[in-house]
């Protein structure tokens, strides 16, 4: 993934955040591994672009840094003061908000990874570390992206150019709607509904020629059919909806 980095202390971040000492810290964690060390009683974060969608899992090496707490949040757009994400790849006069995170909690060891048991999607990553009485050093960061493995096979020329790209951005909104099983989105719900399952069903089999996950979709909708033959409007779930 490519990476932009900008470290700050404030929530909403400006252009004067490049700038920040932190930054070319942070840059240099995530494009050459050099270790950051964040003084005690400190508290940073910063932004990471990943340029693009992923469904990914994070990796995060810390050592020391007892009493620490580190804030991973994951989100699709940063926030303007409307409460509009706009333009997802700006970031001047926005925040994080509404975002999923995981909260990690370093005691001190010598040598520690940070990861979590389920995959976290978005366009961006922002990550909050504040310190107790220890400084925190961080040694390592990465993602692992996790999606259903399938390339397109099919051709699709037009004399406009503004076409080649919206096909790309929807096949890669297909590959990250597509786990262990369909997904109307990767970020808020990560469920199955019959409205867009259908669509998605044809999409992949039109294009990517695999109808392993079609059958399976299928056999699901098929398990979940009611004694009237309607099937629920999502499933598999723990709140069904009539």
């Amino acid at each position: 993934a490519s990476q932009a980095v900008f470290g700050v202390t404030n929530v909403w971040y400006s252009k004067s955040d490049i700038e920040n000492p932190w930054t070319a810290k942070f840059d240099s964690l995530l494009k050459k591994g050099e270790s950051v060390v964040v003084p005690p009683d400190t508290e940073v974060r910063f932004l990471w672009d990943f340029g693009d969608y992923y469904c990914a899992y994070p990796h995060l090496d810390v050592s020391g840094g007892k009493g620490s707490k580190i804030r991973w949040a994951w989100t699709e757009g940063l926030y303007d003061k409307e409460f509009s994400r706009a333009n997802r790849s700006e970031f001047v006069g926005k925040r994080v908000a509404r975002s999923m995170y995981d909260t990690f909690l370093p005691d001190g060891r010598a040598k520690a990874r940070f990861t979590v048991p389920w995959w976290k999607a978005g366009r961006w990553a922002e990550i909050s570390v504040k310190t107790a009485g220890e400084p925190l050093t961080l040694q390592g960061i990465s993602i692992t992206e996790t999606r259903y493995p399938m390339e397109s096979k099919a051709k699709f020329e037009c004399d406009d150019e503004s076409i080649a790209p919206i096909c790309q951005m929807c096949i890669r909104g297909m590959q990250n709607c597509l786990h262990e099983m369909f997904m109307d989105c990767p970020y808020f719900e990560q469920q199955m509904y019959p409205g867009d399952t259908r669509v998605e069903m044809l999409v992949l089999n039109s294009i990517f020629g695999d109808d392993r996950m079609l059958r399976f979709g299928i056999g699901i909708f098929d398990y979940a059919r009611r004694s009237d033959g309607f099937v629920p409007m999502n499933f598999p779930s723990q709140h069904i909806q009539d």
